[in-house]
Order: C-alpha cells, then sequence, then structure tokens
C-alpha cells in the first residue's frame, strides 16, 4: 500500500485532478506529501532551530509556553513526548505583542518565523479549498473560519535529543491525533508511523522538500467525520537513540468562534455554520450542540501542556473544564491516545 505523494505544481491548471486526488487521501489515509508546494526557508527554520535548542536550559526556561501557545516546553520530560519545542502561536504579524518570547528571538528572526507562517497559511487555504469543492461548497468557504484571527496558528519547532538510554515510561512521541484543521508537516528524518486504511502502522517515506499534511480533529468533527483524523506516533525503535531529531509542526486551527458539532452531510455542513455563528450559549451535556473552537482548543492544551511549570513553581494554563471534557470526549475524536500528559522525574526512573 502505497503512501499518497501529490504533487501541486499544476494546482490551479489541472485543479479538478489535483484537488480530487488530496480529497481522496484525506478521506483514506487522512495523511498525504505535497511538494512543488512553493514554500521556501524550511532550511533557514532548521538552521534557527537548531542554535535556539542549543542555548543552556536556563536560557530557553525564561518563556515557558503560556496559552497563546507561545514559548518554550521541554524542560520537564512528560508521558507524551521525549521532546522539546518552541511554539509560535498567534495570529500572523502579532508575535512582535506577545511577551513570552526570548530576546534571543530579535526581530530579523521573527520576521523570517512570520515570514515562513505566511507561506505555510497561503499552502493551508489552497489545501482547504480542495475540501470545500469536493463536499459541494464554494471554493473559499473554510477561508472564513480561517482567517487571521484568534488563536491563529502555531509553527513549533521540535527536537526529539539523543539519549543514552531508553527512558521506561516516556516515548519518543505518544500515539496521537491532532487538534486542529490541518497540520503541516517539515522533516528531515524518518521515524514518523501512521494508522494506514487497514489500521495497521505505515511508516510515513522522506520526500525530499515535501510537505506532510494530516486533517486534526477539528475539521474531521467538523465535517462530519468525512476527512480523517489518523492515529499518529514516533516509536524508539524507528529512531536511534543516539542521534538528535528536527522537525517543524504548522498546526493549522479554526478561528475561536467556529462550532465544532458533527454535521452528516454537506448540505447539513452548509446550513449549520451559516445558520449558528453566534455566542456561545447552551450549556453543556449529553444532548448539547454548543462547542466553539475556543472550548475545544482549551481542553486540548491543558491536556497536553497544563503539567508545565514555570522556574517560579506557578502554571500558565488554567483547570480544565470538566463538563466540556466530558461532552468532548463523547463526541468520538479528541479522546484517542494518550491525551493528558503528565510531568515525569527521570532522576526517578
Amino acid at each position: 500500500m502505497d503512501f499518497p505523494i501529490i504533487s501541486i505544481s499544476r494546482f490551479y491548471p489541472d485543479f479538478d485532478r489535483v484537488s480530487k486526488t488530496i480529497f481522496n487521501a484525506s478521506q483514506e489515509w487522512g495523511f498525504f506529501i505535497v511538494t512543488d508546494h512553493g514554500i521556501e526557508g524550511a532550511s533557514r527554520m532548521f538552521e534557527l532551530s537548531r542554535n535556539f535548542f542549543n542555548l543552556p536550559m536556563e536560557t530557553k526556561c525564561e518563556k515557558i509556553l503560556n496559552e497563546d501557545p507561545v514559548g518554550y516546553d521541554g524542560h520537564r520530560a512528560t508521558t507524551f513526548a521525549a521532546s522539546e519545542g518552541m511554539s509560535f502561536g498567534l495570529p500572523g504579524n502579532e508575535l512582535t505583542k506577545s511577551t513570552n518570547i526570548h530576546s534571543w528571538w530579535d526581530t530579523a528572526k521573527i520576521e523570517e518565523i512570520e515570514s515562513f507562517k505566511s507561506q505555510c497559511n497561503a499552502l493551508t487555504l489552497k489545501i482547504l479549498s480542495c475540501f470545500a469543492t469536493h463536499m459541494d461548497l464554494p471554493g473559499n468557504f473554510f477561508d472564513a473560519s480561517h482567517r487571521q484571527a484568534l488563536p491563529g496558528n502555531t509553527l513549533k519547532l521540535i527536537k526529539y535529543p539523543k539519549m543514552t538510554t531508553k527512558p521506561d515510561v516516556i516515548p519518543r512521541l505518544s500515539e496521537h491525533t491532532d487538534w486542529g484543521s490541518l497540520t503541516l508537516l517539515f522533516t528531515e528524518s524518518p521515524g514518523l508511523e501512521v494508522r494506514d486504511p487497514n489500521n495497521q502502522w505505515h511508516d510515513v517515506p522522506v520526500v525530499p522538500d515535501g510537505v506532510i499534511i494530516n486533517i486534526g480533529d477539528a475539521l474531521s468533527l467538523w465535517t462530519g467525520k468525512q476527512l480523517k483524523s489518523t492515529m499518529h506516533r514516533i516509536s524508539w525503535e524507528k529512531v536511534p537513540m543516539h542521534q538528535d531529531r528536527y522537525s517543524m509542526s504548522y498546526f493549522v486551527h479554526p478561528n475561536f468562534s467556529m462550532y465544532q458539532v458533527p454535521c452528516l452531510g454537506t448540505r447539513d455542513l452548509l446550513t449549520f455554520v451559516t445558520t449558528n455563528l453566534r455566542s456561545l450559549s447552551a450549556p453543556y451535556g449529553s444532548d448539547a450542540t454548543h462547542l466553539t473552537y475556543k472550548d475545544y482548543f482549551d481542553v486540548r492544551l491543558r491536556l497536553t501542556y497544563g503539567s508545565l511549570e514555570r522556574q517560579d513553581g506557578g502554571t500558565n494554563f488554567g483547570e480544565v473544564n470538566p463538563e466540556v471534557l466530558k461532552y468532548l470526549s463523547s463526541l468520538g475524536v479528541a479522546n484517542a491516545g494518550i491525551l493528558e500528559s503528565h510531568a515525569v522525574d527521570v532522576e526517578a526512573l
């Protein structure tokens, strides 16, 4: 079974064929690789990533990840992944407003980050237009829900550091699904595995200059699961412990105001979205239908990063709303894999 690799060099001249191929891959696999995408500067992003992660830990810990999400994580081992990351959330061109970015990221570097994020956003809108078209919706249908508004899209630089021994309770990267609409993944190293259409683990190939794209829970839920949010992981067996592994994820999120309610089909989706863009008002319960992406986002963020502590022992994250979590779990997404990450005392292993 071949992993989908799709050239988009003729995206506009041959839109029907290219978009149908992308749509089919998203239904069957939930993952695919695009080539000839036009994004430039990935090698520079990897250079910045390596340089940042080589800084002393005390320097990196000056700005611990917050709920934007902006900042560093990796100073504490967790049950989610043996990795460290630097996240650049917020809508486009708003990073300079954040007070949670290390001084090492000067104005010139932030401009480079914003430029790269902008290119990723352009590719995102092209991919979303494929889904809209083949769901009998206007091609720009998803643009309105993916404007440059909160929470924005997050570029996360990731390092899986080399280790001398394999920890017993810490995975390289836990089996999980992603939260948002799409994820664009840039990597120069093998190791990623996904569940294929037969529910077997399948190695994702490394394609030079290719971008790995996968569907997130939010888009899968919003489209009535017409698009597949697929479990994926990195195992210790696939990545040698004595080697560092670097990757970059661009996490695409719908705007906070968007509702996350399962839809039965294209017609229901269009009716629902165009008639229900109003403030959250209904309580949660077994028959609840009012779940905004902000509710969903807050739960996933806090489950994953809530155990992170600042240097002063405090945390940047609030408590998980148990009613929202209960309702969210009943929807059939966002409750697969190891969602809640706990801090681990490595010295005690």
